[in-house]
Parts: C-alpha cells; structure tokens; sequence
C-alpha cells in the first residue's frame, strides 16, 4: 500500500513540476504521419533530484529515496501532433483526429483508462505490463498526452537486458511504436 501511495505522489509531483529538463533523462522520438511519440526514461537520479532539489538531506533520507525510486522504472510517453497539423481552432487533437463523437470517446477511453494494454516493457522475451499509469489531459492548454508509467523491476530480467518500451497505437491508428533503452541506461 505505501509503495502505491508513494506511486502516485510521484505522478502527481511530476504533474505539478514541468519534467522537460534532461538531468539524467533518456529521451527517445518516433516522428509516424506527422505524429509525434516521445519517450522518456526517468533515472533513479533524476527522481530524487526532483524530489529534493538542492536541499541537504542526510545519507538516511537519501538511501530512503533511492531504495524506493529503485523498485520501479519510470517512463514518461509524450504523444503529439506537428505543428503544422496542430489547428489551434479545435483545441484539442485528439478531438480532431477522430472521425465522429464514438470514435472520439473511445480513443479517450483508451488512453485515460486502457493505456496499462497498449504500453509495456519487452526485455528478452518476458513482457511486463505498468504496475501503474496515468494520461495527463492538455485539454486546451498544450496539444499534447503524456502516459506516465511505472513498470516493477522485481523481474530478474529488467535487471539483465536491454529494454524497449512498446506502445501499440490504437488512438492514431500508427501501429506498433517500439523505444530502445540500453541496459546501462538503467
């Protein structure tokens, strides 16, 4: 229960705090029909970082930090049209990518409440689905989805491979998307 609770403060931290800084990020960008899928590899480092800033902390609270932040591999999956596509008259791009209100809704359901399906980890040949995810909406605001992902590392092989982050793209219809990370990116 507290790993879940802590889970979801970080989501929620990282929701609050703009995560475009590339201390100790990995980023890697697939461009598909003028589409745009970005997917970022958040280091135990760079969590921490976020967390405590520049603060002095005792080695306590900092292996604390990293013990907790090590249990999981975090991902931040960015989805987002070209702005020579973007028609800031609609607002809302996945709204204009769908054909009718059905369709609209369900391409919504999908990334809010589904996307734990689409998005997994492959390492070798073990396939290991998000412990949790949540869709952060742009709604009117930027014309961007960002899925963040926490995948559990309790599986020895997270810990011996090479990992690519999958994303089957059913909103977009852009079929399978596949992100490399090497393992010493982990």
């Amino acid at each position: 229960m507290r790993f879940l609770i802590n889970t979801f403060l970080f989501f929620s931290i990282l929701i609050m705090q703009n995560c475009s800084e590339t201390i100790n990020m990995r980023t890697k960008v697939q461009i598909i029909q003028k589409m745009n899928y970005e997917a970022t590899l958040l280091t135990t480092e760079h969590l921490i970082y976020r967390e405590i800033g520049t603060d002095n902390v005792s080695s306590k609270t900092l292996d604390s930090l990293r013990s907790f932040y090590d249990e999981s591999m975090y991902f931040i999956l960015k989805i987002f049209p070209d702005s020579e596509v973007w028609d800031a008259q609609t607002n809302d791009f996945i709204a204009s990518y769908s054909q009718n209100y059905n369709t609209f809704k369900e391409n919504l359901e999908i990334l809010l409440y589904r996307a734990d399906q689409y998005a997994f980890v492959k390492v070798n040949n073990d396939t290991i689905y998000p412990s949790l995810f949540h869709c952060e909406r742009g709604f009117e605001l930027v014309p961007e989805q960002r899925l963040l992902l926490a995948y559990p590392k309790k599986s020895s092989a997270l810990k011996s491979g090479d990992v690519s982050l999958i994303f089957v793209d059913e909103v977009f219809q852009n079929g399978v998307l596949k992100f490399h990370f090497a393992n010493e990116l982990l």
